[in-house]
């Protein structure tokens, strides 16, 4: 992942994920977990790859609902 190394808190975040310590990444808003469209392309991917899910407390993405269609939106 890039333009990670002045965010540690969401470093050990994706570690976390890796090692499958919790399901779901909860977010204020999906520019506020990654600050740019790659980086949040980076996060859906690894998401996918390792079954969590994102939810957005606006409710824009909400994978356990299957609500992903904004998501290039939000990127």
């Amino acid at each position: 992942m890039r333009n990670i190394s002045k965010r540690p808190v969401l470093q050990r975040m994706i570690v976390d994920a890796k090692a499958n310590k919790f399901d779901v990444i909860m977010a204020k808003e999906l520019s506020r977990l990654a600050r740019n469209g790659r980086l949040s392309y980076e996060i859906r991917d690894m998401a996918e790859q390792h079954n969590l899910h994102i939810n957005t407390f606006d409710n824009a993405i909400n994978t356990l609902e299957g609500n992903v269609h904004m998501f290039g939106l939000y990127a």
